[in-house]
């Protein structure tokens, strides 16, 4: 009989070394895809109006502002030190307002450039 050594010393014979597997085709080539005119008309539109929406709420919140610092100017309108500080805040706030909006006015215009086109995905047929 054969001791345990024995018995895992065997080894079965080595198979034949199997052939390698044939090369994978190559990817095709991402396609891309515009978008049809109807795509950015709404895409375009879409943007606009989200952009003349903030507008409307900017130039809103500046009426708000304004009217507020006309009233905060009743108190100090025999103080010119005050008044000048008033100015002096209110300038800032308006310049600030006029960036916004130019920003606003910047993002409107760039609407209407088409959006980024992105390679569409190729399905496995």
């Amino acid at each position: 009989m054969f001791g345990a050594s024995q018995a895992f010393a065997q080894t079965p014979p080595p198979k034949p070394a199997s052939p390698p597997p044939p090369p994978k085709p190559a990817a095709p080539a991402p396609r891309v895809i515009a978008p049809s005119a109807s795509q950015y008309q709404y895409y375009q539109a879409q943007q606009q109006q989200q952009i003349n929406d903030q507008l409307q709420k900017q130039q809103q919140r500046q009426q708000i502002q304004q009217g507020i610092q006309n009233t905060a100017r009743l108190p100090n309108a025999n103080n010119p030190a005050l008044l000048n500080q008033t100015d002096s805040a209110d300038k800032a706030s308006q310049d600030r307002a006029r960036v916004q909006q130019q920003d606003l006015l910047n993002r409107y215009q760039n609407a209407a450039t088409p959006p980024p086109v992105a390679p569409a995905r190729s399905s496995s047929r």
